[in-house]
């Protein structure tokens, strides 16, 4: 019998490392499953309590959490800002800080975790949805559902978003220190600090007092608001020298995707919020979409007065801004042509990858077949079924109006498709190659020497290139001048020889392909994938 005890110990412990081990090592955001996320407060008046740690601050509520079933451990609790948050709500935003109690506790290397109800989206759809679309862009945080339960209670379907932390900074920056801002969400009309600007918010125009800055950002790790400072003041002062202290190309993707999506809860929007500002140990910022909740013209406001009906906001102007001294952001960037060339470029890659090609419909569909049944079932849902069914195809709301996701972006592709700024095709690369060693020859080859054929009226194509990770790119202008091979000058046929440095014998490198009015890049999604060669593979 004693044997028979252990031996069954022995299996539990067993399993349950198991189970443990399995829930440890899945994706907490992959998309293909919606996790399981259990709250136990000690408190049966747990409603109230967060409702008064909301209007007094930020303080947390300690409760036991479990994730798919894994107790977690003790951490803290509280309703998530902004407006979204109501008194004595069937569900609110939540926020769990996993280390509040035990400084120890993470999941996956994460230490919070935001849970969003999906404010004003019938659909449940845009933030998974947006978030998908943007990771093939620029940095972007994943996403998936959760279902939530409290004190045994089902709480509601929620949308779980990947914070900006560790492991986001280590996968997009290949660094977790540096320094982190947050435009002041939901920041208010009030005039502030005397001698500070009003209504500024999250602008980046110049103030004369550093801590002004102080008024419109949170300060969420770094030093203090001077970092802030010298990024506007080269911005609005220097801009010609912009590039050594602002990630201009992955900016002007964020500028390019709010566009499109008619993104208003952003930097392009009325109160310039809703983003990031990340500066790495390099010095260099890079700006991140922070919330993904009113895209498609879900908020309305530009900040030139009240706000656009749902024609205006599928008809919003791609260069938007551009001219708009109150948007440094965009209209200081803007001001350099080649910027602008890039940008519309962007626009035009969103719009033909995501939009035009129906992917972004197909995908919006199977992300509410996942959720169908377990919505069906919620009693705590914000809107009915029927307007979950209609969310994609029809405006939800006589007050409110939340546009339907298809029948707006489709509108909304079809004015860019036309749009005299995005009309011209970029510039084709195509037969791309690097030279290798010819057969019967024993030199070895110890230089890379590309070559690729441009379309007709490109003006110039560039390489950047960098023979390790941890290197910038360097830049380098290719030569249509017949001497890199067989090719001929005048040909389109553009080319270019990288020496290795020292030993390195590896070289990463894109190419851009630019004419009077757009670029291309080669790969297309330079930003995260690039070409690759070897002195080694080039020999064989």
């Amino acid at each position: 019998m004693k044997h028979t005890f252990t031996y069954l110990l022995f299996f539990v412990l067993i399993t349950i490392g198991k189970t443990w081990g399995q829930n440890a090592n899945a994706d907490i955001f992959d998309s293909q499953k919606v996790q399981e996320i259990a709250i136990t407060f000690p408190e049966k008046n747990w409603k109230t309590l967060l409702d008064s740690l909301r209007f007094n601050g930020n303080g947390l509520l300690t409760g036991a959490l479990q994730i798919n079933g894994v107790k977690i451990g003790n951490v803290g609790i509280r309703y998530r800002d902004g407006h979204v948050f109501q008194p004595l709500n069937t569900r609110n935003t939540l926020h769990i800080q996993l280390d509040h109690v035990d400084k120890g506790i993470q999941v996956q290397g994460y230490h919070s975790l935001r849970l969003s109800m999906a404010l004003r989206d019938p659909s449940m759809v845009r933030e998974v949805l947006t978030t998908e679309i943007a990771r093939k862009y620029f940095p972007a945080p994943k996403s998936n559902y959760a279902k939530v339960s409290i004190n045994g209670d089902y709480y509601g379907l929620f949308v779980n978003i990947e914070p900006v932390e560790g492991p986001f900074l280590e996968r997009h920056f290949q660094q977790t220190t540096g320094s982190l801002f947050q435009s002041y969400p939901y920041k208010t009309d009030s005039i502030g600090k005397s001698g500070c600007l009003k209504a500024a918010y999250g602008s980046l125009q110049l103030e004369r007092n550093d801590n002004c800055y102080g008024e419109n950002f949170l300060n969420l790790r770094g030093s203090g608001f001077q970092e802030i400072a010298e990024l506007s003041r080269v911005l609005n002062q220097e801009p010609q020298k912009i590039e050594s202290i602002l990630d201009v190309d992955r900016t002007l993707w964020m500028l390019a995707f709010n566009n499109v999506l008619v993104n208003l809860n952003s930097y392009t929007g009325g109160k310039a919020q809703g983003y990031y500002l990340y500066k790495d140990a390099n010095g260099q910022f890079s700006p991140l979409v922070a919330d993904y909740n009113l895209t498609f013209g879900s908020l309305k406001n530009i900040g030139r007065g009240s706000d656009l009906t749902i024609p205006e906001l599928q008809q919003l102007d791609p260069l938007l801004h551009a001219d708009n001294t109150y948007r440094p952001l965009i209209s200081k960037l803007l001001s350099n042509p080649y910027n602008v060339k890039v940008y519309l470029s962007h626009m035009r890659t969103i719009l033909f990858n995501e939009f035009l090609s129906g992917a972004y419909e197909i995908r919006a569909k199977q992300l509410q077949e996942q959720i169908r049944p377990i919505l069906a079932q919620d009693a705590n849902r914000s809107y009915p079924a029927t307007d979950f069914d209609r969310s994609l195809m029809a405006t939800i709301g006589k007050v409110t109006q939340i546009p339907g996701i298809v029948e707006f972006m489709n509108e909304r592709s079809r004015f860019l498709k036309k749009h005299p700024a995005l009309i011209v095709i970029p510039p084709a690369m195509t037969d791309l190659k690097v030279k290798h060693r010819e057969k019967f020859v024993a030199t070895p080859i110890d230089a890379f020497n590309i070559q690729v054929k441009a379309a007709e009226y490109t003006s110039k194509v560039k390489a950047y290139y960098r023979f390790g990770p941890q290197e910038s790119f360097k830049e380098i202008v290719l030569m249509d001048d017949g001497q890199h091979g067989d090719e001929k000058a005048g040909d389109m046929i553009y080319g270019v020889v990288i020496k290795p440095n020292g030993s390195n014998g590896r070289l990463e490198y894109y190419l851009i392909a630019e004419n009077a009015k757009l670029v291309s890049h080669s790969p297309e999604n330079y930003m995260f994938q690039r070409h690759q060669v070897t002195l080694e593979e080039l020999n064989k």
